[in-house]
């Protein structure tokens, strides 16, 4: 059997954007579905996070999660097994009150719905998996000891281990120790919005790009074969963030570029060199021209327009806050960028 793997929907997120809640179900409706329908599958396991908001929902977002994802599956027999996330849940030392149910239970008396609150075994496809909905305070005790117990061979959950990317390059200092995971042949999880893997840990990361962090990260979504154990991993080829790198030292941009691949992004522009100012101006209008959700000039004059060296921009914000402190007369700066980054990635995540 074959077996759809989603997780970090996230739905409602940006404040909830009517821009980024087309941008997630276009994904939805182009290619998860689809590929689903296409491919006979009707099994999905969902890792967590569906909703982005942990304390209220809007009732738009709810009406297009409704109409667009949860009832498509029920209507196409698409057997759903939801664990809760951290976003899912109310109160962050338990997760008694959670979205999910409040909001979805009624679907939980059909045979295709399964909401997963506490750590348990199921056997799906004739595969025992072990499922970890979101360890807090109040099931920790639980979730280790079904760790230790369990018989199933691959691990699913919502997991927060120490030493794993929360960011790309920023790495979590706290959570779950993953040793206690060593006995697994394969762990696959949500909540690191980042896809990477270390050891026989998978974090699988986000069906789309939320953030500007999101750039350069592989998106979409996965596929377990219960026979081969193989993950396959399905792109998700739609884009809302888009970056240009302006350097006319090296490239002439007349006549003005196509810019139709930009139509509906949010654009950043990164001046590396700027030798003709009616060249840029030009190439800027061209820009502007196109149906955009907004453009983004970042020119640093102060290095000659030089920003060539600084690529990594999934940390745009962290290497702003680690610039500045570097710039302090301090005894102990790497102390306070560990804590600005905790504080960074906590706000991100909880």
């Amino acid at each position: 059997m074959k077996i759809a793997i989603l997780c970090d929907t996230h739905f409602g997120a940006r404040s909830d954007s009517p821009i980024f809640m087309h941008h997630f179900f276009t994904f939805v409706d182009t290619v998860f579905f689809p590929y689903l329908k296409k491919h006979g599958i009707t099994e999905l396991i969902h890792l967590g996070d569906l909703m982005d908001r942990r304390k209220f929902v809007n009732f738009a977002v709810l009406h297009e999660t409704r109409k667009r994802f949860i009832e498509p599956l029920l209507d196409n027999g698409i057997h759903t097994t939801l664990l809760l996330g951290n976003h899912d849940t109310y109160f962050k030392n338990t997760s008694d009150i959670n979205s999910v149910t409040e909001l979805f239970g009624v679907h939980a008396k059909s045979d295709l719905f399964d909401i997963i609150e506490s750590p348990c075994t199921k056997t799906i496809g004739g595969t025992e998996f072990l499922l970890l909905p979101w360890i807090n305070k109040n099931n920790q005790e639980e979730s280790e000891e079904c760790i230790r117990t369990t018989s199933a061979q691959i691990a699913l959950g919502h997991l927060e281990l120490c030493g794993y990317e929360v960011l790309r390059g920023i790495t979590s200092d706290h959570g779950l120790d993953a040793n206690i995971l060593s006995k697994f042949e394969s762990v696959y999880s949500g909540h690191f919005h980042c896809k990477h893997s270390k050891g026989n840990v998978h974090y699988l990361g986000t069906p789309y790009q939320i953030t500007f962090g999101d750039l350069n990260e592989p998106k979409g979504f996965h596929i377990f074969d219960t026979e081969t154990r193989n993950m396959e991993f399905v792109p998700n080829p739609n884009k809302i963030f888009e970056e240009i790198f302006y350097n006319d030292n090296d490239n002439d941009y007349r006549p003005t570029p196509n810019f139709d691949q930009y139509k509906k992004c949010f654009v950043r522009v990164r001046v590396v060199k700027k030798l003709y100012p009616a060249m840029f101006d030009a190439f800027m209008e061209g820009l502007n021209a196109v149906e955009t959700y907004g453009v983004t000039v970042i020119e640093d004059k102060t290095l000659g327009c030089d920003v060539s060296e600084e690529v990594d921009i999934s940390k745009d914000t962290l290497t702003l806050i680690n610039h500045e402190i570097d710039q302090l007369t301090l005894e102990n700066p790497n102390k306070l960028k560990l804590i600005l980054q905790n504080l960074y990635t906590e706000s991100l995540f909880m």
